[in-house]
């Protein structure tokens, strides 16, 4: 995963299309809710990516440490670029309370990460960061976009030619190891279940239209939200990279599937 994820790291624009909306309205959002809090703040990014909603979130509140996480060394370079006096962390997410001080942040921030880590795990490391009273800002999709997947993954594998077939198990491969909720009342009840405290919650849906591969292989690889399914050991990313272009080309098109993103500011009790 580490190696994929700093190939992308060359292209990687967090503040651009669907993230760029969610960059939007989450620190809106979160801007609100650190009404309730005294600065100066320390905040931390668990899965920082290039540090764009940071960079932007600094904007917005007055004095701050800030503190990224991020499996990609490459990654963590770019967010420091981009959030000066950024302490980063190069550390698998489901490691993270292994780098890191109990209690030592007022904010945790994880975005569209459920890729990586599943979601007790993360609520877990959230809440190891956090200081009682802190404020996790948790955004990830939801599994409505899945089911266009499963759909073409079962046309792929119906068809009985060899390609397709190695272009659906690359498919059920990335679904497989995306973890994301099917709803918000699975991410409520994951939250509550670890001594968290629902304080806002909002919900959006974006359209999403893929007319051939070249636009897929864009949205899935070059923009990060299918790298998951190539993480293979020990095969060069070369030969990832052919294979996730060769999968792609074998989907029919367009590709069209609703994006809902749902966005959770949550406190942690005591």
């Amino acid at each position: 995963m580490k190696r994929i994820h700093d190939f992308v790291s060359h292209g990687y624009d967090s503040d651009a299309g669907i993230i760029r909306n969610k960059n939007d309205r989450a620190i809106e959002q979160l801007v609100q809710a650190l009404t309730t809090l005294t600065p100066p703040l320390r905040l931390i990014d668990l899965g920082v990516g290039d540090g764009a909603f940071l960079s932007r979130l600094a904007e917005h509140i007055g004095e701050a440490r800030f503190t990224g996480v991020d499996l990609s060394s490459k990654m963590v370079e770019k967010a420091a670029g981009a959030v000066p006096g950024l302490e980063g962390i190069v550390s698998d997410i489901r490691h993270v309370a292994e780098h890191t001080k109990e209690g030592g942040w007022d904010v945790a921030i994880a975005h569209f990460v459920l890729a990586y880590v599943d979601i007790e795990t993360l609520i877990a490391q959230a809440k190891h960061v956090l200081r009682p009273g802190g404020l996790f800002s948790f955004v990830t999709s939801t599994n409505s976009a899945a089911n266009v997947c499963r759909r073409e993954i079962a046309r792929l594998r119906g068809t009985g030619n060899p390609l397709d077939r190695l272009a659906a198990w690359v498919g059920e491969r990335g679904i497989e190891r995306t973890q994301t909720p099917d709803d918000f009342e699975e991410m409520a009840a994951a939250l509550a279940a670890q001594g968290f405290s629902v304080a806002s919650r909002e919900s959006h849906s974006t359209r999403v239209v893929l007319n051939d591969s070249a636009e897929a292989y864009e949205f899935g690889i070059t923009k990060g939200w299918g790298v998951n399914a190539i993480s293979i050991p020990l095969l060069p990313t070369g030969l990832l990279l052919k294979i996730a272009e060769m999968a792609l080309d074998r989907c029919e098109y367009p590709y069209v599937a609703e994006h809902t993103v749902e966005m959770v500011v949550a406190r942690k009790d005591g």
